[in-house]
């Protein structure tokens, strides 16, 4: 049995740099001197799909104090798992890339029965001051019971905030039987 357990320990840590390294803006940007400007797009355009998909999300983007924009998070494991992303932080709704103020990481490990992998996409609106203030101060980390709703036509129009955040998902690849959010955590760098 241990033996085992050595053997999915050491597999696991084979296939995280490639889980947790996959989901660079810089690498995906083909080397691009200004990452933040190919993260800046790619929020954008995960915007524009995410109300495409369910445009009752425009009550959140009109009123929410401030939303973050991960275009893209891989997440894998085997046993133990893990998953990374970079996203682009706004201050405010309205018109869609004239308000960032930030760049932000998430990253999350996770324990328990698991097993492959998968990319799919994440806004966090901020209902208010209070919680945008959390999260730009690297203070928002999600409870192992934290889950999101994955966008669908009018899916937003029967959500609200949980403690002044609500969370949207997009699969893009993988399978995603779930939106856990458990062990999701946050660090933020204003924009330079």
């Amino acid at each position: 049995m241990r033996t085992r357990s050595i053997a999915c320990y050491t597999l696991f840590l084979a296939i995280l740099p490639a889980v947790m390294g996959g989901c660079s803006g810089y690498r995906d940007s083909g080397g691009d001197s200004d990452p933040g400007m190919y993260l800046d797009s790619g929020a954008r355009a995960t915007i524009s799909q995410f109300r495409v998909d369910d445009p009752s999300l425009s009550r959140f983007f009109d009123a929410a104090y401030g939303y973050a924009v991960f275009p893209s998070i891989g997440k894998g494991g085997f046993i133990a798992g893990g998953a990374s992303g970079e996203g682009v932080v706004y201050r405010g709704g309205g018109s869609i890339g004239s308000n960032v103020v930030g760049y932000s990481k998430m990253t999350q490990i996770t324990i328990g029965a698991q097993i492959g992998g998968q990319e799919y996409s994440q806004i966090m609106f901020f209902q208010d001051a209070g919680s945008f203030a959390r999260f730009t101060n690297s203070r928002t980390e999600f409870a192992a019971t934290a889950s999101a709703v994955i966008v669908r036509s009018g899916g937003a129009a029967t959500n609200d905030y949980n403690q002044g955040v609500a969370i949207f998902v997009k699969p893009k690849s993988g399978a995603m039987a779930e939106a856990a959010l458990g062990g999701q955590k946050f660090t933020y760098r204003v924009k330079p």
